[in-house]
């Protein structure tokens, strides 16, 4: 699953290897994690990744969603939960499994 927040940034004013992610489940701090996790740079993530489908005669189009790659390790959710990402200066979203 993957949520996109209304704020944008441009890549080429931001130090995306700085970028801190601190991610909270039910109000405790469970991971964090630094762009620089993803691959080194997400742009090099997004680059082996275009470099990869060339391969195989596929290419990134203009419009494309392309998520680089994951600041934590991914945890399991259940019913109730609410977790909080929080990315400091860039914002934080908020998301909380519902019980149907």
């Amino acid at each position: 699953m993957y949520k996109l927040g209304e704020g944008r940034i441009d890549p080429r004013q931001t130090d995306l290897t700085k970028i801190e992610l601190k991610l909270y489940k039910n109000a405790e701090l469970i991971n964090s994690g630094l762009g620089s996790a993803v691959l080194g740079h997400p742009a090099a993530a997004v680059a082996w990744l275009a470099k990869s489908l060339a391969n195989y005669g596929v290419s990134l189009n203009k419009g494309d969603l392309v998520l680089a790659g994951a600041l934590s390790a991914a945890v399991p959710a259940q019913a109730g939960d609410e977790f909080t990402c929080d990315f400091g200066s860039f914002g934080s979203l908020v998301i909380k499994f519902e019980v149907d």
